[in-house]
């Protein structure tokens, strides 16, 4: 499979995943990718063997706000490993089996205003990398079956998983 299929269906997979140990609904066929009445949350992932930035097109940061109003926004940044390369799966398999170790971090949404705007031939996108996110101290980890989260300290997300877990 190559690496563009495999992100646009490992995609759905980790939202799948992400939601339930979140308690926010995913949502699929555009906008926002987790959204309650308190909560609106942007997921962006990728394989931690061949991604070391993330890309986030920037109409996401000014306008999910203005289209989901009165809500409080987060990033999500995912990071799996797969127990099978990427090359190797097909498009018949489950490839869900094959993702194991999700590391996810959760920022504030403005967090990502720090960043320059890049001009690529599909579009104005931001790249936020890994080692640009706050030290650990910054966050709270939390063990799930298949990963780890790890949430602003002190944040309403934070205390919703809090009360949740």
């Amino acid at each position: 499979m190559n690496q563009n299929s495999f992100k646009t269906i490992s995609e759905g997979h980790n939202k799948r995943w992400l939601s339930p140990k979140i308690g926010i609904p995913a949502q699929f066929g555009g906008g926002i990718d987790f959204l309650d009445d308190f909560f609106a949350i942007e997921l962006k992932g990728g394989n931690k063997s061949y991604h070391d930035s993330f890309a986030v097109h920037s109409y996401q940061i000014g306008g999910f706000k203005r289209a989901y109003p009165g809500r409080e926004f987060f990033w999500a940044f995912l990071l799996y490993d797969t127990t099978k390369p990427i090359c190797d799966m097909t498009e018949s398999e489950n490839i869900a089996k094959f993702m194991v170790d999700r590391d996810v971090w959760f920022l504030e949404w403005d967090w990502i205003r720090q960043f320059p705007v890049h001009y690529a031939p599909t579009g104005p996108y931001v790249y936020p990398k890994k080692k640009d996110f706050p030290a650990d101290n910054y966050f709270r980890k939390i063990k799930v079956q298949g990963g780890r989260l790890y949430v602003p300290n002190d944040s309403s997300l934070d205390w919703k998983l809090g009360v949740k877990l």
